[in-house]
């Protein structure tokens, strides 16, 4: 690590803020002192000689709290910051467990290969310092089929995911039948990352789990491990269905920190760099420079792409001779889901080795994948939630010395809220972690699968709950996925291994291929509701640093076609949005106002794009039109509607379209999710509610329970919009609070003014 090279550039800017020369604000964090505890449990002489040797000579209060929590036989749940030692929380019971009982089983679930096969090291390490010899393992998509049976029989810990037990460990479970009787403990870490529509299939996977030990006569305890959220019990008791006890207190050390949020616009103004990405790139490549290790983030997979080549264009020179280091350009790399794992973990050595000196990636470095240590983040655009910020942050100044976060902020109303009002950010409590129980795509696909395992009964009332198991199976008999056999459920005839046809990354299970229209290689896999919107012919398409158009859409086949382009341009969709409301609304009073909550029918369509240089977004570009297949799915909305009676305003069309453009941004402030995972239109007058309205929406089919949020907290929801456009310095709304560059709706134009008129009256 390089703290000079940190100090140095903290200095700069601070220096640059002081003179007015960028818009910001520097937060320095002081080291915390660790806060040690010894647990009172009496560990096995073998799991304390492994702690000593892991490093734990003395445990932090927090693991001590969970390991005494755990060895009395409660399911706990661990909520505390990046790189606070939470492993030991679960290894220490589970190692002193399974030494003092030869039968014993575990069952480590994370959220990646690759976070598995880090576990896996870790625990080998530890086990080995502490002289412990068990049979741990990796069982997931890599692990030869010659090797599965025998670590079925024989493993007395291993390490899988959730993706592995929907496809193989369920369906397959008489396989498993000796593991899973013996099971004592299952270890689900980085619960916080299984929210939204992936937590709300884990938590279907975790009840058809519950079931199966259930058959088996085991009943073992959970251990969760979280980053930070608001509501750990809560969530980890949605996920698995059953009683929780919380430790949150966080007793782990950590070094300096500070903490930049920068306005991308006065950066952008003051280096003429064009765009977020560029200027993350610009920083990333001036650290490089200082020889500090750094990790960039962007939002988006095109993002990723854009920064290296960014960054690889300012130490080659081409940029600005300032940063010119051509013999680091090569020392930086982009990370990504859609890659093959050997690329993945290439990258993830690379950067732990010290051959990399840099890496962009999306939030698929959030998790704590073994990178070694990082001196820097750089953040492009709030990633939607506290939780995630921090967690990104977090991944730098993991060896207790001085650190650098910086986050460059757009100008939108979120992060130009935050720009304004820093101590939001920084003071805030972090967001609750969302699922959505009630999903009946979701649930659906689950109760077809969980009937293959077992057929449902009476006596799964108590796991999935009275009314969803009655009203869900119900439909599905009547799709004819069901066949009623006295007292129980069957999947029908002729339904082979539904497990294999349920996506649990998406509430969307039908999948399209991006082929190289060159050779007809594979380059990744998408949903269909992303390759409606993204897949359009003409579309642009970033892939490991190329750029690539799409040629071809096959919507029957599945498939899309893409051809290498050497351009630096990029693409933005226009799309047409309609929504049709499908039940009798349930309405909540707003303070003066009410909001409408119900299940709507969206309908999408991408009528055409704009083309644009990489290096003058400004320049909107030409429009080609296309002719693409429309997309519907229903999920779940709110909306605000005009006043009556209309003559006496007949301007709310203004401050309706205001609200949709805020109210997403606020929305995902105080809900855990991102801004792009809600959907927000405004209409002149809704056929069904025959008046002006403004409806967001949640952009996952069937909703993944955000929407939950208005129902319970409408004020706070309210109060969140007007502070946001009320505490802008502009007169009459600009992009900081109203304004949106990618609206295409048809209606009167957003108008500050009239959106505070619309809720003080």
């Amino acid at each position: 690590m390089n703290e000079s090279g940190v100090s140095g550039l903290v200095s700069e800017l601070e220096a640059a803020l002081a003179n007015g020369d960028f818009a910001g604000h520097v937060e320095h964090i002081e080291a915390r002192e660790a806060q040690y505890r010894q647990p009172d449990a009496d560990l096995h002489p073998n799991v304390k000689a492994a702690m000593k040797a892991k490093g734990a000579l003395r445990t932090y209060s927090h693991q001590a709290y969970a390991i005494d929590a755990a060895m009395r036989g409660s399911n706990v749940v661990v909520s505390t910051s990046t790189a606070s030692g939470k492993s030991i929380c679960f290894h220490a019971p589970v190692l002193h467990t399974l030494l003092n009982d030869s039968r014993a089983r575990a069952l480590y679930l994370f959220p990646t290969k690759a976070l598995g096969h880090d576990q896996l090291s870790g625990l080998d390490e530890m086990m080995k310092g502490g002289g412990i010899d068990l049979s741990c393992d990796t069982y997931d998509g890599d692990t030869p089929r010659e090797d599965r049976k025998h670590i079925r029989a024989s493993s007395r810990i291993i390490i899988t995911n959730v993706d592995m037990m929907q496809v193989s460990m369920l369906p397959q479970h008489g396989a498993w039948r000796s593991f899973l009787s013996n099971l004592k403990y299952v270890v689900l870490d980085e619960a916080h990352y299984y929210r939204g529509v992936f937590g709300t299939h884990v938590a279907m996977i975790m009840r058809r789990l519950r079931r199966i030990l259930r058959q088996y006569g085991a009943s073992p305890q959970f251990i969760l491990c979280s980053a930070t959220i608001a509501n750990p019990r809560e969530h980890a008791e949605r996920l698995v269905g059953l009683p929780f006890d919380v430790i949150d207190s966080d007793g782990s050390p950590s070094g300096s920190r500070a903490f930049i949020l920068l306005d991308a616009a006065s950066t952008e103004q003051k280096m003429g760099s064009t765009g977020i990405n560029m200027q993350a790139a610009m920083v990333t490549s001036s650290l490089m420079r200082r020889n500090v290790k750094t990790l960039a983030f962007a939002q988006n997979r095109a993002g990723v792409e854009r920064i290296v080549q960014y960054t690889e264009e300012y130490l080659n020179g081409r940029r600005a001779g300032r940063y010119r280091r051509p013999e680091l350009k090569n020392k930086i790399r982009p990370y990504r889901a859609g890659y093959l794992a050997d690329d993945r973990r290439a990258v993830e050595r690379g950067l732990r080795e010290g051959n990399l000196l840099a890496v962009a990636s999306t939030n698929a470095l959030e998790l704590g994948v073994d990178i070694g240590s990082v001196s820097a983040t750089v953040i492009a655009g709030y990633p939607g939630t506290i939780a995630s910020s921090w967690q990104q942050a977090g991944r730098s100044g993991r060896n207790g010395k001085q650190s650098l976060s910086l986050m460059l902020l757009r100008d939108n109303p979120v992060d130009s809220f935050y720009l304004r009002f820093p101590q939001a950010f920084f003071g805030a409590a972090h967001e609750s972690a969302q699922v959505n129980l009630q999903n009946e795509n979701i649930l659906g696909a689950h109760l077809e699968c969980a009937a293959a395992e077992l057929s449902l009964s009476r006596a799964d009332f108590d796991i999935f709950g009275e009314r969803a198991l009655r009203f869900t199976t119900r439909g599905l008999v009547q799709a004819g996925r069901l066949i009623v056999d006295g007292a129980v459920r069957r999947l029908a005839p002729g339904i082979d291994s539904p497990a294999f046809n349920v996506n649990i990354r998406a509430s969307d299970n039908d999948r399209f291929d991006l082929l190289n229209a060159d050779n007809g290689r594979k380059l990744e896999e998408t949903s269909r509701l992303y390759a409606l919107r993204e897949l359009y012919p003409g579309a642009v398409y970033a892939h490991k640093g190329q750029t690539y158009r799409v040629v071809n859409f096959d919507e029957g086949a599945r498939e899309a076609y893409l051809s290498y382009l050497d351009q630096r341009i990029y693409t933005q969709a226009e799309i047409s949005t309609t929504i049709r409301i499908l039940e009798e609304p349930v309405v909540v009073n707003a303070g003066r106002r009410k909001i409408w909550t119900s299940r709507v029918l969206i309908r999408s369509q991408v009528m055409g794009y704009y083309e644009r240089d990489l290096y003058t977004p400004e320049d909107k570009g030409k429009f080609f039109p296309v002719d693409m297949p429309a997309l519907e799915y229903e999920t779940m909305a709110a909306w605000f509607t005009g006043r009556e009676p209309r003559p006496r305003y007949p301007d709310d069309g203004g401050a309706l379209h205001a609200i949709a453009h805020v109210g997403t941004g606020a929305l995902s402030m105080l809900a855990m999710c991102d801004r792009r995972d809600l959907g927000a239109i405004a209409v002149d007058e809704h056929p069904q509610l025959g008046t002006s309205a403004a409806f967001i929406f949640e952009e996952e089919m069937g909703g993944v329970g955000i929407l939950d949020f208005v129902r319970n907290n409408p004020e706070a929801l309210v109060q969140r919009m007007v502070d946001m456009v009320a505490s802008c310095d502009c007169d009459e709304g600009c992009p900081s609070c109203i304004d949106s560059p990618f609206c295409s709706d048809d209606v009167e134009p957003p108008s500050k003014e009239l959106m505070l008129d619309y809720f003080a009256r």
